[in-house]
């Protein structure tokens, strides 16, 4: 065994590891956000003043800059690297190999995948954030696979140490990209459905609520997940190991604090997750069933299942793996084995899915971009149209302060008769041509 693996501490390490870098992804794709520019804005002035310079304030984002999918996919490769590393230290076998070309198969699928919508990432921020939800389904087999490659090697390669009691917690951490790209479908749809129904009023207001009700459930079960996942990882993987005395001290007692929180924690927390899970695969359901005419440009059908699929199957597929093993009398190690191997089985399955059904970037047997692309980014630019003139100025005509003289002068020259203009002289086509340009721009 290699010193790597021999503690929970270093799976943890490693699990943390995985999230940390995620988490410098999100950094990086929210580089260009309104706070962040804040921040440099800020930044730059503490900078002016401590140093008594002049310097004009550097861009936070640049077109050469790391982008954050780049950087999550690189760091997805290096942990697939480490997990060839660490198995070749101890010992190959069939399911092992299995794994790691279903690792690298979907790499492979997501990678060209990225590299395509890479190229619709550009304009304005909204459309940016919107290819950036889009790009965290796209990323969602890489995650999840990962988890299942450690969960398959600890239980086949070292069945009898502590990691193994570990797997439980790992493979449920896939959970947590599950719920994220579940709400990202949600933003999509909402997205979509609230630039087609601009032009309705009277329907905007029970959209409103809805689209509230279903962006604060499924944002609850993403956090919640998160939460307990967390908390979980961090008692096995740290307490557990560093701080084993922790709860005998805190609840004065011989008490452990994995047997306090099966006994006090644990059923209600998995109560409310399944809960939550469940209610927010409902909101999905009925956002895309409701407004499945707004949404029929976008072929929301494809989009829904590859998510909620990849969710039901595995729920299911341990429903049926736990009552096999009931059955067969099977220990926990093989039913979770059994269960790693299929849930990694499903992943190059999901990317398929995700390059021509789901969000195909080129149309079927054509080098254009899909349909569904072209309409979706037609929408993005839509909305964006539909609320400039409300960003420019939201107050009401009565309460605009009263024009300038050099605005009324503006307004009764483009008012002015054809007639008056042309006493000012003889005025060549080109001239009148400026003329028209010029009150076109004025009247806007």
């Amino acid at each position: 065994k290699t010193h790597l693996d021999r503690l929970p501490f270093a799976m943890a390490t490693v699990i943390f590891a995985h999230f940390g870098a995620s988490a410098l992804g999100l950094v990086l794709r929210t580089q260009s956000r309104p706070f962040l520019r804040c921040v440099s804005r800020c930044l730059h002035c503490v900078r002016r003043c401590c140093c008594c310079t002049k310097s004009e304030p550097v861009p936070f984002e640049s077109k050469g800059g790391l982008k954050w999918y780049w950087f999550h996919l690189s760091a997805q490769v290096a942990f697939a690297l480490r997990e060839l590393i660490v198995t070749s230290s101890l010992r190959w076998t069939w399911e092992l190999i299995f794994v790691n070309a279903a690792y690298w198969l979907t790499l492979a699928i997501t990678i060209r995948e990225v590299w395509c919508f890479s190229a619709v990432r550009i304009g304005s921020e909204k459309q940016k954030v919107a290819v950036d939800g889009l790009l965290d389904m796209l990323l969602l087999p890489v995650n999840i696979i990962f988890f299942c490659d450690i969960c398959v090697r600890v239980l086949l390669l070292q069945p009898e140490s502590q990691l193994a009691g570990m797997v439980p917690v790992i493979i449920e951490c896939g959970d947590i990209y599950e719920a994220f790209a579940l709400w990202s479908v949600l933003k999509l749809f909402v997205q979509v459905v609230q630039a087609e129904m601009a032009s309705d009023p009277s329907s905007v207001r029970s959209f409103k609520a809805f689209k509230a009700i279903s962006l604060q459930g499924v944002k609850a079960w993403v956090w919640i997940q998160t939460g307990a996942v967390v908390l979980k990882l961090t008692l096995r993987g740290i307490v557990a190991v560093y701080i084993p005395t922790l709860c005998y001290w805190a609840s004065k007692s011989c008490t452990s604090c994995e047997t306090w929180y099966e006994e006090n924690v644990a059923m209600a927390l998995t109560a409310v997750t399944f809960l939550l899970c469940s209610f927010a695969i409902m909101f999905v359901f009925y956002f895309e069933s409701g407004y499945r005419h707004q949404l029929e440009k976008t072929e929301p059908l494809w989009k829904f299942l590859g998510v909620k699929g990849i969710v039901s199957v595995t729920y299911f597929q341990w429903l049926v793996i736990s009552a096999l093993a009931s059955f067969w009398h099977w220990p926990e190690s093989k039913m979770y084995l059994v269960h790693c191997l299929l849930y990694a089985s499903w992943m190059p399955l999901l990317a398929i899915v995700h390059t021509f059904l789901a969000y195909p970037f080129y149309g079927f047997r054509s080098e254009e971009p899909a349909p569904w692309l072209v309409s979706w980014l037609r929408t993005l630019q839509q909305a964006e149209d539909d609320i400039t003139p409300s960003v420019e100025d939201p107050r009401p005509m009565e309460e605009l302060p009263e024009a300038s003289a050099a605005s009324t002068m503006c307004e009764s020259e483009v008012a002015r008769p054809d007639s008056e203009a042309a006493q000012t002289g003889d005025a060549s086509p080109s001239a009148g041509g400026l003329e028209d340009s010029r009150t076109q721009q004025l009247l806007s």
